[in-house]
C-alpha cells in the first residue's frame, strides 16, 4: 500500500508541474499579444513629440494609410487616412518637397520594434492644419 501512495504522490507532483508550466506558457503568450497589439495611445497635443522637416515622398501603405517619408529618412503614417477624407494625389501635389510640422506620440510596439514608422497625430504646413486627431482641431 505504501508503494501505491508514493507512486500516486509522484504522479500528482508531475501533474502539478505540467499545470504550472501550462499556466506560465499561456501567461507569456497573453503578455506578448498585449505588447504586440496594444493600441496607439490617445494623447493631448501638449504631450506630443514634434518634428519639423521636408517631405520627400507621400504614398499609400497598409490598409488605406497615408505614409510620409521625410528627407532625413524618418517615416510617419496616418492610420486609414484615405478613409478619413485625405486625397493622396492632392497631398502629393501640395506638400511633397515642402517643410511641414508633424506631431506624434512617444509610442513603441513590437510590430515595429525599430520604431521606423511613427503614428502621425497632427500634420501642419505654414500654420494650416492638414490633418489632426486632436479634439481642439476637429471641425464641427
Amino acid at each position: 500500500m505504501s508503494g501505491f501512495f508514493i507512486f500516486n504522490t509522484m504522479a500528482e507532483k508531475r501533474s502539478d508541474k505540467k499545470r504550472g508550466l501550462t499556466y506560465l506558457i499561456f501567461s507569456l503568450v497573453v503578455l506578448i499579444l498585449i505588447v504586440i497589439f496594444r493600441p496607439v495611445p490617445i494623447i493631448e497635443e501638449s504631450e506630443a513629440l514634434v518634428y519639423k522637416g521636408e517631405i520627400s515622398r507621400i504614398y499609400e501603405s497598409g490598409q488605406k494609410d497615408v505614409s510620409l517619408e521625410m528627407k532625413n529618412g524618418m517615416h510617419f503614417y496616418i492610420n486609414q487616412g484615405l478613409e478619413k477624407g485625405l486625397v493622396l494625389d492632392s497631398l502629393v501635389t501640395k506638400y511633397e518637397g515642402k517643410m511641414v510640422e508633424v506631431k506624434y506620440p512617444d509610442y513603441w510596439t513590437l510590430l515595429d520594434a525599430k520604431n521606423e514608422h511613427k503614428h502621425l497625430s497632427k500634420l501642419s504646413f505654414n500654420g494650416e492644419v492638414i490633418y489632426s486627431e486632436f479634439e481642439k482641431d476637429q471641425k464641427d
